[in-house]
């Protein structure tokens, strides 16, 4: 699958970063049987301190609140991205 057509699936998703997975098997048409021997992905929550942890199957990068992970996880994990009208950067 190409970036290209990555982005058009991405596109098309407008639920939570926790819901993604399950979403994109069914858009992707992948059987049932290879979805559901996967390791499913649980979402973080605050440590004692407060901080985040992405746990993304490997992912070790800690956040400070909940909106700096989610940012994170959309860039990062799930591939949206966001262009600023202001400078044209991908954000």
């Amino acid at each position: 699958m190409s970036i290209e057509q990555w982005e058009s699936i991405v596109k098309n998703y407008s639920g939570l970063p926790e819901n993604f997975e399950t979403w994109v098997w069914d858009a992707l048409k992948i059987p049932e049987h290879i979805a559901l021997s996967l390791p499913s992905y649980e979402p973080p929550t605050p440590d004692t301190n407060g901080d985040f942890f992405c746990n993304y199957y490997g992912c070790l990068k800690i956040y400070k609140n909940k909106q700096g992970w989610e940012n994170h996880f959309n860039g990062e994990h799930l591939g949206f991205r966001v262009h600023c009208p202001a400078c044209d950067a991908v954000l």
